[in-house]
């Protein structure tokens, strides 16, 4: 009875403190052709305005937080992967956030926000070094 009780307070401990990770950011990309395919970009900016340079759109790019992370957090995670797909930069479009109550456990403590954030956003590369992000031999102009 005592190793059953002690394997549940062991439990519910690690889902409380896995609550309160500021890693349970998900992200997600779609590539908008498949097929193309691009070498990974070293550098990744995060723009705040339109571009003014030629670009092409690669994919679409979605950020979700339950509350434990912020904006920076999110938007690292994004450029993170959108340095997978070759990227430039991104552009983010539409930020929400919205609140869920949790339910009241106090021995949790102040990590109980509630808050959901989602950002969404395109991931694009300049139209000046399209040609240099492509992989040999794979993807189309």
């Amino acid at each position: 009875m005592k190793a059953r009780t002690t394997w549940l307070i062991c439990a519910v401990c690690s889902l409380a403190l896995w609550g309160c990770d500021k890693s349970s950011i998900v992200s997600s990309v779609v590539k908008l052709d498949d097929s193309a395919n691009y070498l990974a970009s070293g550098k990744t900016i995060i723009l705040l305005e339109p571009p003014i340079r030629d670009f092409k759109k690669i994919a679409i790019m979605e950020a979700n937080s339950g509350g434990n992370a912020g904006l920076p957090e999110m938007l690292d995670r994004m450029r993170k992967e959108a340095q997978k797909i070759g990227a430039d930069a991104i552009h983010p479009l539409h930020n929400t956030s919205e609140f869920a109550a949790p339910p009241n456990i106090p021995w949790i403590g102040e990590c109980q926000t509630g808050e959901i954030t989602n950002i969404r956003g395109i991931a694009i590369i300049y139209a000046d070094g399209l040609r240099n992000h492509k992989k040999q031999g794979v993807g189309h102009e």
